[in-house]
């Protein structure tokens, strides 16, 4: 058999550089690698997979999905092992907590990026020796290394033709446009004192005059580089159908990550006043941060600062509520689930729009009854639902409520900009207003939240009205009703 002869080591690619091609056979990279998770309950600890750590570097910003990224694993006698590896999801620990290390989104420009393949289990059962072949370009371009000698002499694989070749004429490459804009704020509040806003414009649009609005998500993280990998994807599917929802308004997503400010586990009515005080305190500086924030995307890049729909989850969920209660102009519609700390409902907030969720077996569940009370007694529009049999967890019910809550909410902007026109500032002392929506005033359907029951608008009477929750549509109370 005649064998085409690769240099040792040499990539046939300028463009795509294998930096590094190595074995981890155990967490020797601070948490860095493939694990498979334990169960906690039972006491058994996550298990580290060996696998191999390819470091790999593009001459520009391209996008992965169009890549060749694949490994080929080899016996003693440099025979093929089983089929060519794709890279899968590691982790990294990053502050004591295990974080995401996903397969990059978009390779930027001399940017390494480590990617892991995991090696075959029957390699590692016979002991001996063994090899591996990464191959990482494209269709017509590419790089190749070895493990553990970098010869690639001997080994057979599809694509040894190609990295055999003399390196191709360097092409032109459209450069990829940034898909996510990455805008950092500071703030006088050493525990936060720092936001990093991130802004993703819908799918297909790149100016800000096609975007129609904002879904703004707070979100938990532990990395901001977690929180750009989530947002390069073209269709993220981590938050309950929100990314196809925010495309399918032409929405623009600003998102950024939750820092716990305050009592996670204690509201303000459980605080005493000194300790609310300085709490507000620390938040306010914050809030002011993300607000002009916000002030200099829009300065630079046209989009709205008004009319914006939040979502939270957990302490994401406390974080994004205390903004709304600060800054309640830049909201037309809050939706916060699991929640397990609040602040006090301030005046003008209960012109938002606001749905809050939780579980029935969630730790924050009273915590979340006596905050829907005050928002009633303080005149704001609220749905609240609690997911029977859910504890602190996410839930589809609450995500589908959520997305009939939004789009409920759009229905509403332009009586809300006439509302805006009108709001007298909480300073006056006035009385506060009611529910401003007709469809709070007066709902088609009114829900149990106790014993789970929907009645039309005429038969409220069968709910205690400290247990009743009003479902302005059809479309609302069949989610909420689930």
């Amino acid at each position: 058999m005649i064998v085409s002869c690769l240099p040792c080591g040499r990539a046939s690619s300028d463009f795509f550089q294998i930096k590094n091609f190595s074995f981890l056979s155990k967490d020797q990279k601070k948490g860095i690698g493939i694990w498979v998770p334990g169960d906690k309950k039972r006491g058994i600890p996550d298990a580290f997979v060996p696998c191999m750590e390819a470091v790999l570097e593009t001459g520009g910003t391209v996008r992965s999905d169009g890549l060749k990224m694949k490994a080929y694993f080899f016996d003693a006698e440099k025979k093929q092992v089983g089929n060519p590896v794709q890279p899968e999801s590691a982790f990294h620990e990053e502050k004591a907590k295990n974080t995401p290390f996903s397969v990059p989104v978009i390779f930027y420009d001399r940017k390494p990026e480590s990617v892991f393949f995991r090696v075959p289990k029957s390699l590692l059962e016979k002991g001996g020796k063994w090899s591996a072949v990464v191959v990482f370009g494209e269709a017509d371009e590419a790089s190749v290394k070895a493990f553990p000698d970098n010869a690639v002499i001997g080994y057979e694989f599809p694509e040894r033709a190609l990295v055999a070749a003399a390196p191709p004429p360097r092409k032109l490459r459209v450069p990829v446009p940034e898909p996510v804009i990455e805008h950092l704020v500071r703030t006088l509040n050493p525990k936060q004192p720092k936001i990093t806003l991130f802004l993703r414009f819908p799918n297909g649009i790149a100016d800000a005059s096609e975007v129609k609005g904002v879904l703004a998500m707070c979100v938990l993280a532990n990395s901001v580089g977690q929180i750009r990998r989530t947002l390069e994807q073209k269709n993220p599917s981590d938050y309950g159908g929100l990314f196809q929802f925010a495309d399918r308004q032409k929405f623009a997503i600003l998102c950024w990550g939750a820092q716990t400010l305050w009592r996670p586990d204690a509201s303000y009515d459980e605080l005493e006043r000194e300790t609310n005080k300085q709490l507000d305190l620390g938040f306010d500086e914050v809030a002011a941060a993300w607000e002009h924030g916000v002030d200099e995307l829009h300065t630079k890049y046209g989009i709205p600062t008004s009319n914006y729909l939040l979502w939270g989850i957990c302490a994401s969920a406390q974080w994004a509520h205390r903004l709304v209660l600060r800054k309640p102009d830049h909201f037309l519609a809050a939706y916060i689930h699991i929640p397990s700390s609040f602040d006090k409902p301030t005046p003008d907030a209960a012109k938002v729009l606001w749905l809050l969720t939780s579980g029935e077996l969630d730790g924050g569940y009273e915590h979340g009854l006596r905050w829907y009370a005050d928002c009633r007694a303080a005149g704001y529009p609220i749905i609240y639902k609690a997911v029977m049999n859910l504890g602190h967890a996410g839930s589809p019910i609450a995500d589908n409520l959520g997305i009939k809550f939004f789009e409920y909410a759009l229905s509403l902007q332009a009586e809300r900009e006439e509302i805006d026109k009108k709001w007298k500032p909480s300073a006056t002392g006035e009385p506060l207003p009611k529910p401003w929506p007709e469809g709070f005033r007066k709902p088609e359907f009114v829900g149990d939240y106790l014993n789970q029951e929907v009645f039309p608008e005429e038969k409220k009477a069968k709910i205690p009205e400290t247990l009743r929750v009003p479902l302005p549509t059809k479309s609302i109370s069949e989610a909420w009703n689930k």
